[in-house]
């Protein structure tokens, strides 16, 4: 299909100069959108309730305890290992939330920040449900 696609002057000019593939770039752009888009219509059709037994991960909000019912998709579960038991869970608002071992309960994680919750397996795992693409840091000092 043929479409037209609008760049600001300065923008085009440099794609040019540059030689950048843009039909491919946006196909990609759009193909990597429509996965996204299609996983997370997938998990919001397998929505369900769950209710956690949760803190709030510094202790904030004028309470400590509390139980979460958090609707949505189970999409990630990290058994025991280096950083314990988490769930990761996709609620019907697309919006992330990772339940920790120690009863902590994050939200609205980044999908990219999902490695500093969990193993490389289970974030690979995750990450395929989402439809996005994981970024693995290799090489750095720790």
């Amino acid at each position: 299909m043929d479409i037209t696609v609008y760049l600001p002057d300065e923008t085009g000019k440099w794609a040019k100069e540059h030689d950048l593939p843009l039909s491919r770039m946006l196909r990609d752009a759009v193909d990597a959108e429509r996965r996204r888009r299609e996983a997370l219509a997938r998990t919001k059709e397998e929505a369900t309730t769950f209710e956690l037994a949760a803190r709030e991960p510094d202790g904030s909000g004028g309470f400590d305890k509390f139980t979460a019912r958090l609707h949505g998709t189970l999409i990630g579960r990290q058994s025991r290992g280096v950083r314990g038991s988490v769930d990761v869970y996709q609620g019907e608002d697309g919006k992330l939330y990772v339940h920790d071992h120690d009863s902590q309960l994050y939200r609205d994680v980044d999908p990219q920040d999902l490695s500093d919750h969990l193993d490389e397996g289970t974030y690979l795992q995750a990450m395929r449900v989402l439809g996005e693409e994981p970024v693995i840091d290799i090489g750095m000092a720790e």
